[in-house]
């Protein structure tokens, strides 16, 4: 997957309620790129996982 995002102006305050347990991940806090990865796998995300959805 190529890198086509900008870097996340909100990624200080999206770490605060992000659920993700790999500390590693280097989409941590970046909700777009986090989400267009897992469902490029044909996941969700821990924070949709935990919310239910």
């Amino acid at each position: 997957m190529a890198n086509d995002f900008q870097p996340c102006p909100n990624r200080t305050e999206n770490k605060k309620p992000c659920t993700c347990a790999y500390a590693g991940c280097s989409r941590h806090g970046v909700c777009c790129q986090c989400v267009t990865h897992h469902r490029s796998r044909g996941e969700l995300p821990q924070c949709l996982v935990k919310a239910g959805l």
